[in-house]
């Protein structure tokens, strides 16, 4: 593994959903974090494990409000955070920016394209515009 691999956290609490982004993910140039407990994400993120993107439900299909905690904490207030969802539900689309999402993806996902979008958060985190 190269040492610019990028570091992504998925929190997902859907086991088949979660293994399915961590599969899409899979590579020699990212390492993978993945859990279904929004608390536990919290504790490692604030906790200093290195994360360049989290991955997450949109909040309106979300059981927990990682989104909002993850722009309310300090310590991963400019973490990028890319939201999933089953729909592309423009108020829901709307909604997940409003809340601070970098991205937002409409399942059904292409391996290509979520390893594109992750890889360049995970730019943007280390070298900002």
């Amino acid at each position: 593994m190269k040492s610019s691999a990028a570091h992504c956290l998925v929190v997902v609490p859907e086991a088949g959903i979660r293994r399915l982004l961590v599969d899409l993910l899979a590579g020699d140039d990212v390492v993978l974090y993945a859990t279904d407990n929004e608390r536990e994400a919290m504790a490692w993120l604030t906790d200093g494990m290195r994360c360049d993107v989290v991955i997450c439900p949109a909040p309106g299909t979300s059981k927990g409000p990682l989104l909002g905690r993850v722009r309310q904490t300090p310590a991963t207030a400019s973490l990028p955070v890319i939201c999933v969802a089953t729909d592309d539900d423009l108020q829901e689309r709307a909604h997940a920016y409003d809340l601070g999402a970098s991205e937002y993806l409409v399942r059904p996902l292409s391996a290509h394209q979520l390893r594109e979008r992750m890889r360049h958060w995970s730019r943007r985190a280390h070298h900002p515009y």
